[in-house]
């Protein structure tokens, strides 16, 4: 028996060898196909073998694992025998749609690159040891019910004894606890509970015989003494006695034949009798059918001479108004000739006005939308500065402001180019990402233009001529806008004067050199870089909060997106019992979109958490009434519309009934 099967794709091999290890640290025995072998019937037979084995299923979820055939077959191996399921992500590279449906249904753990490997091997490990009896008892308790199917369900490989009534036990727990026994388990559990009992049975029924026959043979000895004497005497009456007896039971036996040859004709006549009753029925339905077809042609036939008569009534109405038509349009064609001709003069003068009316509008539009940007601009610089702010009193807020400003940033140029930039979502994000990962680079506001603190050694454009890099005496370089002049970054951490800086080719990173016998190297990272740096940073935080991962398009990645789903379903139905329908629908159904795997109903799930939610309201009141035994009986309503409220409705009043505030004393009456 292992403690783990692991299922991954041959192209996550390295960090499958790096989880085995730390397992094997933790005494933890795991089975893992290490061979690039050709698929045969011996090998899939090892690989179920050792799913059978194995307490807990893990599968290592990549792209190249969900596309994988052989993996998808191991799953379903372990889905078909009940096996506890824990799914990881070691690469979120993969399209949901084909991720199995039954890994959705089940919490996922971390396991990328970006994330940190001792946190998701402590879940792993949790996972793996809750309820470790019960599942140690379904692993071994399959793989003696695989033997006895293997081995045509023969009695011998049955359960017996404290085996049996341990088993029975565990049948009863299975009712309440994950993975459930399957309908193999059942089945030979069952089965060597009637094999038990049927020997249990047979024994007893043994030992009664061998009492009986000792009995017997006392009595057969006493008796044979008087049967010695009484023979002689009655051994002639007998012999007349015995031929009566032959006669009666041949003319007998005649008289059962006969009755057997009676019962065997009434059988058979009884037979023809249905044979023909079923074909009279038969042909009572199809003469039913015939009139019914003939009745449906005959009112097809009356249909189809009404409507002619119609259709030759309508036809001479339009030979008619054909011959008025036809004088008709001679007076209008002599009409549209004249019209022709003033139509095709104010054609031409209306072209020419809409061309001058068009172009206009395109002037109007520019300008404005222009306009627009530069307000939508100058909205997201106060932004960025209001997100800075918001850092100082709240980190996280802060950094999803400054997320979502740069996300509106990012959307804005796209579309509009240079005309909708703004430097302080920029220097907000980057700002908040180095104060939380302590990187050396420190950012300024409200800095002087291209201003440093002491002279200025060097200056260089970037290659795409939209930054500037200065070296200053003041052991500082810093990153300007080149259109706006203002500053971007300021880059601290040598100890005497910078004497240069200057842009690499491609523009991604900085090198300065300084006085004090040092270079250092700086990446330099773009709008894209710091909104994937600030997802991967909030990857937890956003999991527990959806509410600000709904505003963050940038980070709703199908991993975080299911990940997310199983709180946004909690907050969606504790905010249906408070009575916010609308919100509580709209959560489920985001919900929903997020994980596909969820199939409830949105609309009929939030009013029935809405009812029990008004139910506990009305128990509460009743309870403030003094009317406990009604407040007990509305605690029961809600709980049985809503199951996933586990309290005692007894011990719930009581603590309503100590929740309500004592009346104030009367007050002192003094003479």
């Amino acid at each position: 028996m292992r403690d783990v099967f692991i299922s991954y794709s041959r192209k996550d091999k390295p960090f499958v060898e790096k989880l085995h290890q730390a397992l094997e640290a933790q005494n933890r025995d795991a089975w893992v196909d290490w061979e690039d072998i050709p698929l045969s019937a011996k090998w899939w037979h090892e690989i179920q073998r050792g799913i059978e084995g194995a307490n807990t299923f893990v599968f290592v979820i990549s792209r190249d694992s969900v596309e994988s055939k052989v993996c998808r077959d191991e799953i379903d191996h372990a889905v078909l025998h009940n096996k506890r399921l824990v799914p990881i992500v070691r690469r979120d590279d993969f399209e949901m749609a084909k991720v199995h449906p039954t890994l959705g249904q089940h919490n996922w753990l971390f396991f990328r690159e970006t994330d940190d490997f001792e946190t998701g091997l402590a879940g792993l490990l949790k996972a793996i040891e809750t309820d470790l009896e019960y599942v140690r008892a379904h692993t071994r308790i399959l793989e003696r019910a695989i033997e006895w199917q293997e081995q045509k369900r023969n009695e011998s490989f049955g359960l017996k004894g404290d085996d049996l009534r341990s088993a029975e036990a565990w049948l009863i727990q299975g009712e309440t606890k994950e993975p459930k026994p399957t309908e193999l388990q059942q089945n030979y559990i069952r089965a060597s509970r009637s094999t038990e009992d049927a020997t249990v049975e047979a024994k007893r029924i043994l030992e009664q015989a061998v009492a009986k026959a000792k009995r017997v043979s006392l009595l057969s000895l006493l008796g044979v003494g008087a049967a010695i004497s009484v023979a002689a005497i009655a051994i002639p009456a007998s012999w007349q006695a015995q031929k009566k007896a032959a006669d009666a039971q041949t003319q007998m036996e005649k008289a059962n034949q006969s009755l057997v040859e009676t019962q065997a004709k009434e059988q058979a006549a009884n037979q023809k009798a249905q044979v023909a009753q079923q074909q009279f029925e038969q042909a009572q339905k199809q003469k039913q059918a015939a009139e019914t077809q003939a009745k449906q042609a005959a009112e097809k036939t009356r249909v189809a001479q009404q409507q002619a008569r119609v259709a030759a009534q309508q036809l001479a109405q339009v030979n008619q108004e054909k011959a008025v038509a036809a004088e008709e349009k001679a007076r209008a064609e002599q009409q549209l000739q004249v019209a022709q001709g003033e139509l095709d003069r104010a054609q031409a003068a209306s072209i020419v006005a809409q061309q001058k009316t068009e172009q206009a509008e395109r002037e109007i539009r520019i300008a404005a939308d222009k306009r627009n940007t530069i307000v939508a601009a100058n909205g997201l610089e106060k932004d960025g500065v209001a997100a800075l702010k918001r850092f100082n009193l709240e980190k996280f807020r802060g950094l999803v402001d400054a997320m979502r400003t740069s996300d509106q940033l990012q959307s804005l140029m796209k579309t509009k180019g240079r005309d909708g930039f703004a430097a302080s979502p920029i220097y907000a994000l980057q700002t908040i990402l180095d104060t939380v990962e302590n990187r050396f680079q420190k950012f300024h506001t409200q800095m002087p233009p291209l201003a440093h603190e002491s002279s200025v050694n060097a200056a260089q454009f970037s290659p795409d001529g939209q930054r500037i890099v200065t070296a200053s005496g003041d052991k500082t370089a810093r990153v300007w806008d080149a259109r706006t002049g203002q500053e971007i970054a300021k880059l601290s951490g040598h100890e005497s004067i910078v004497i240069a800086a200057q842009f690499s080719p491609d523009g991604q990173r900085i090198v300065t050199a300084s006085a004090d016998k040092t270079a250092m190297v700086v990446p330099v990272e773009d709008l894209d870089a710091l909104l994937a740096r600030g997802c991967r940073w909030l990857t937890n935080y956003l999991i527990i909060n959806p509410q600000f991962l709904k505003q963050l398009p940038t980070c709703q990645q199908p991993a975080l997106l299911l990940a997310s789903s199983a709180t946004l379903v909690t907050q969606s139905e504790t905010a249906a019992r408070a009575g916010k329908l609308q919100e509580a629908t709209e959560g489920l159904t985001l919900a929903k979109q997020w994980n596909p795997n969820l199939s409830f109903d949105s609309q009929k799930r939030v009013q029935t958490l809405a009812n029990a939610g008004q139910l506990l309201r009305e128990g509460d009141r009743l309870v403030k009434e003094g009317k406990t035994s009604e407040a007990i009986a509305k605690y029961r309503q809600a709980q049985a519309i809503d199951e996933s409220l586990k309290f005692d409705p007894e011990i719930r009043a009581k603590k309503e009934a100590e929740s309500i505030p004592l009346p104030p004393p009367p007050p002192i009456q003094y003479r």
